[in-house]
């Protein structure tokens, strides 16, 4: 079904999918900052390092569709459309690279190796 047609129909995606990836790693890295202040139990770090590459990837390319849909977006956003998406996407990015690097560090720490 071409987006034509979906639009026909009544469906209206325009950048939805987008804004719901941006909600979604807000949630999960505001749970990281939790676990990370022992605000969350150990039930977080067993479910989340059993499944820490599955993570990672899924992360990263959310923050990828972000990014590439605030630069492909700009001409078409609004002031505050532009200015909310750039800051969130900078908070993502800037998480996603705090956490893979204390990820690196803590592999190299446990001496999995």
């Amino acid at each position: 079904m071409s987006s034509t047609e979906a639009n026909a129909q009544g469906v209206n995606w325009n950048g939805r999918m987008i804004i719901i990836s941006m909600f979604l790693l807000l949630g999960y890295n505001l749970s990281y900052i939790g676990y990370r202040l022992g605000l969350l139990s150990e039930t977080y770090n067993d479910v989340i390092h059993d499944n820490l590459g599955l993570f990672t990837v899924l992360e990263f390319l959310a923050v990828a569709s972000i990014v590439v849909d605030v630069i492909l977006r700009w001409d078409v956003l609004s002031y505050w459309g532009k200015r909310v998406r750039l800051i969130v996407a900078i908070v993502l990015a800037a998480g996603f690279g705090v956490k893979l690097i204390a990820h690196i560090m803590t592999i190299y720490t446990e001496g999995a190796v």
